[in-house]
């Protein structure tokens, strides 16, 4: 990297307090082109006043990575994984269990019990750091991983859809969480599941067709062929 002619690097989660660390790391390191999982903090890096260009690389999955059993064979109801949304938790827990709901909200220790288990789930739960973590700077929502995660393993998501999310859909893939009463409308929602299965195809060929790190390669590679 160092003896380079061209150097690029990929970023993920750039969060505002570590600006300056970045600022500095970019700027020692002599980065021509920087990809960023975060269209906001594109216009972050453009403020720096570097001499480098900033590209906004969404994050993708390998959709053959993950399991996507029918609709009729998932018997998990809702899983939550990764951060959670404390009250949100506490409040889902305590409906799902007086209602004997199968809930998966502990640690998973392989990837393979982590991919069986979410394409179990008909529900999968998911909130953007900003929700989870007190004090952050809600302007900067990141399309994290579990998103596409969830929609790759045939669940419908539940939370709170990041603007990035949206964009890159050109709709909105997850059903909004009612913060109000949420015990009711997942209820609802588990007692309606199979209402909601053109919604979840749909949104699993939108990732296929258009969000797999294939796809994401062909963008940095014609990133790259542009300073050759």
């Amino acid at each position: 990297f160092l003896f380079a002619k061209n150097r690029a690097v990929y970023l993920f989660d750039c969060w505002p307090e570590h600006r300056e660390s970045i600022r500095r790391y970019l700027s020692e390191a002599g980065v021509q082109n920087v990809m960023i999982n975060s269209h906001r903090f594109v216009s972050e890096i453009e403020s720096m006043g570097l001499n480098l260009r900033a590209h906004y690389v969404p994050e993708a999955v390998d959709i053959e990575e993950y399991l996507a059993l029918p609709f009729e064979r998932k018997d998990i109801d809702v899983i939550e994984f990764g951060r959670k949304h404390p009250e949100y938790h506490r409040r889902i827990c305590e409906s799902l269990k007086s209602n004997d709901r199968r809930h998966q909200h502990g640690i998973l220790d392989t990837r393979e019990a982590f991919v069986e288990a979410l394409s179990r789930s008909r529900v999968s739960i998911c909130f953007p750091r900003t929700m989870t973590t007190p004090g952050l700077d809600p302007k900067f929502e990141f399309c994290s991983m579990r998103y596409l995660q969830s929609i790759a393993s045939k669940c419908l998501v539940v939370g709170k859809a990041p603007a990035d999310l949206i964009k890159l859909f050109g709709y909105n893939p997850v059903i909004e969480a009612d913060l109000e009463n949420p015990e009711e409308q997942i209820e609802s929602i588990l007692g309606n599941f199979d209402s909601y299965g053109e919604f979840i195809e749909r949104n699993r060929k939108t990732l296929y067709d258009n969000h797999t790190w294939k796809h994401r390669a062909a963008d940095i590679l014609a990133i790259l062929a542009e300073d050759l």
